[in-house]
C-alpha cells in the first residue's frame, strides 16, 4: 500500500443501512418535552443516496440540465454548461490517473470561487482520488500543516497561490508537481490546465482506466477543521456521506435556489460550507455564479444584475449590505438570505431587513465535520434559534462539568449524530463519534418545539469566580449601541478571578 494513498475506512460503529436513516435508538417520541434528553429531527424522513459514488449521482441527477449554463465566472464572463462540467471533469480525471495520482491519495486544490474547482473536485471523485481544499491567500506557515498531513504531491493552484503553496511542499522536501488554473502569462512557468491533455497522447488508452472505487468506504472529500481539540484536522468524507450531507441539505422542505434561477456564490469553495452549498444549488439546475470578491458593491451589483432571489451568504456579507446606502443597488429581486458560518446579532438581523424590506432570513448551522445540521424557514421576526435539525439527525445536550444528559431548554455541549455526521478524524481516532455520537464543541439547547439555540463555543466560554462568562452574549449587548461597529471579548489571565 502506497504511503500516499488514504485507503478505506470504517466509517462509524453504527449501522446506517436503512433504506432511510437509522439513528441512535431512543425512546423519546419526536417533540421534544421538559424531560427529553435526546431530540430527532422533525424534518420528514428523506432517502439517503447510498452505494453511489459522488460523481455518479451528481452526473446522473443533473443530466435534464445538461444544455443549462451551469456556472459563470464573474470575474471573466466564462460559462460552462452542465454537459460541458461532465465532459471536462472526465477528460481532466484521465488526466489526474496519466499523472500517476494513485486511488485514495490526496490532492491539493488552492483555489478561490471558480467554475474550474468544481470541475477538479469532480474528475478528482472519478479519478478515484480524494480532494483537499485549502485558503489560496494563505502563507506557506498556514498551508504547510494540511500538505504534509494530507500527504498529497500534486496541486490545483491561482497564481496568487504558487509561490506559498511551492513553499509548503519544499519546507518538508516532499517531490511535487504543481498545476496552475489560470493564464499562461501568470502561470510562473508551470503547466496550466489545458497542458495536460497532452499527457494523454504519451500513454495507451488501456492505461487510463478508472480504479473501483467503494462508495461508503473510499474518501472523495478532506476538508480541514480547526475542530474542538487543537489543531486542525483532516475529515475522511467519504462518497456515500458527502452525497448524503448534499441530500439533507436540500431537503424539499427548504427553500433553496431553483432551476432555472440565478444565484450569487460567496461562501468559499475551499470551505465545506462553501462547496456544500454550491452543489446543493447545482443538484437543483441552477445557475452560479462564482465571485471571489468580498466587496459589498460588486457583490450587490452581481445579484441584481442576475436577478438572484436566494443567496447563500455570510454574516459579515449581511452586515455590510445593511450599511450600504441609497445609491447602491436595491436589490429587489432578493428574497430569501440563507445566512451560514456564525450567528446574526439581532442589531444587523433588523438593520438588514431595514434595507431589503421584502427579503426573508434563513439561519443555518453546520460543522466542517456534519455539514448542515439545522436550518430554520424564512422569517423576518428576530429569532435567537437557528432552526430545526435537519432530516436524519438527533441531537443530545451534556452538562458542561457532570457530562449528564440535560432536559429540553438547559444549556450544555451539543453532541449530534445521524448518517451524514459520521465521518472520522484522519490519523485521530480517539476523537471520532463515540457510538455514533459526535461532539460539536457548541455550547447550546434545544426548546420545546425543537428549535436549536446556539451560545458559544465551548473552548471560549471564560469563566469568571466560577460564573460561566458567554462572550457572545456581552458582544451582542456591545454591539446593539449605535456608535458600536465591531466588537470582540476575550478574557485575560486574572489570579483573583
Amino acid at each position: 500500500e502506497s504511503e500516499h494513498a488514504i485507503f478505506s475506512l470504517f466509517v462509524s460503529s453504527l449501522d446506517y443501512s436503512d433504506e432511510h436513516s437509522t439513528l441512535p435508538s431512543t425512546e423519546s417520541p419526536n417533540l421534544p418535552d421538559s424531560k427529553m434528553v435526546i431530540v430527532s429531527s422533525l424534518q420528514a424522513p428523506i432517502k439517503l443516496p447510498r452505494a453511489q459514488t459522488f460523481h455518479d449521482h451528481f452526473f446522473r441527477e443533473t443530466e435534464k440540465y445538461s444544455n443549462t449554463v451551469a456556472l459563470i465566472n464573474h470575474s471573466t464572463g466564462a460559462t460552462m454548461t452542465y454537459a460541458q462540467i461532465r465532459k471536462q471533469a472526465t477528460v481532466l480525471a484521465q488526466c489526474i490517473v496519466a499523472m500517476g495520482v494513485e486511488k485514495g491519495e490526496a490532492i491539493l486544490v488552492a483555489m478561490d470561487n471558480r467554475p474550474e474547482t468544481i470541475v477538479i473536485f469532480l474528475a478528482a471523485s472519478m479519478a478515484g482520488a480524494v480532494t483537499t481544499t485549502i485558503n489560496p491567500w494563505w502563507g506557506a506557515d498556514e498551508l504547510q500543516h494540511q500538505v504534509e498531513n494530507s500527504f498529497t504531491r500534486f496541486a490545483f493552484v491561482i497564481p496568487t497561490a504558487i509561490s506559498p503553496v511551492r513553499s509548503a511542499f519544499e519546507r518538508i522536501k516532499r517531490e511535487h508537481r504543481l498545476i496552475c488554473v489560470g493564464p499562461r502569462e501568470y502561470a510562473e512557468g508551470l503547466p496550466i490546465l489545458s497542458d495536460l491533455e497532452l499527457t494523454l497522447e504519451l500513454l495507451p488508452s488501456s492505461s487510463l482506466s478508472f480504479p473501483e472505487i467503494i462508495p461508503e468506504e473510499d474518501v472523495v472529500y478532506l476538508p480541514y477543521s480547526s475542530g474542538i481539540h487543537g489543531d486542525r484536522k483532516g475529515i475522511l468524507i467519504t462518497h456515500e456521506v458527502f452525497c448524503q450531507q448534499i441530500a439533507v441539505a436540500n431537503h424539499p422542505f427548504y427553500d433553496n435556489p431553483r432551476s432555472n434561477e440565478y444565484t450569487v456564490s460567496l461562501l468559499p469553495f475551499f470551505r465545506h460550507i462553501g462547496l456544500e452549498c454550491c452543489f446543493v444549488g447545482l443538484f437543483n439546475g441552477v445557475t452560479m455564479v462564482c465571485v471571489s470578491e468580498h466587496e459589498v458593491h460588486k457583490y450587490m451589483d452581481c445579484i441584481e444584475r442576475y436577478e438572484a432571489r436566494c443567496i447563500f451568504t455570510t454574516p459579515y456579507m449581511v452586515h455590510q449590505m445593511s450599511r450600504t446606502g441609497s445609491n447602491s443597488p436595491d436589490c429587489k429581486c432578493l428574497k430569501t438570505v440563507i445566512v451560514g458560518t456564525a450567528c446574526l446579532t439581532r442589531t444587523v438581523h433588523e438593520a438588514f431587513l431595514g434595507r431589503f424590506p421584502q427579503a426573508s432570513i434563513v439561519s443555518m448551522y453546520g460543522m466542517t465535520e456534519t455539514g448542515v445540521l439545522a436550518r430554520s424557514q424564512p422569517r423576518q421576526e428576530f429569532k435567537k434559534d437557528v432552526g430545526r435539525l435537519v432530516s436524519t439527525v438527533q441531537m443530545k445536550v451534556l452538562d458542561m462539568l457532570t457530562g449528564e444528559e440535560m432536559p429540553c431548554g438547559e444549556k450544555g455541549v451539543l453532541y449530534v449524530a445521524g448518517p451524514s455526521t459520521s465521518a472520522p478524524y484522519l490519523d485521530c481516532p480517539e476523537q471520532d463519534p463515540l457510538g455514533g455520537w459526535r461532539k460539536t464543541g457548541d455550547v447550546g439547547s434545544i426548546d420545546n418545539k425543537g428549535n436549536v439555540h446556539l451560545v458559544d463555543r465551548a473552548r471560549e466560554i471564560i469563566k469568571v469566580f466560577g460564573v460561566q462568562v458567554i462572550p457572545q452574549e456581552i458582544e451582542e449587548i456591545l454591539g446593539a449601541h449605535p456608535s458600536v461597529i465591531e466588537c470582540a471579548v476575550v478574557g485575560v489571565s486574572d489570579k483573583e478571578a
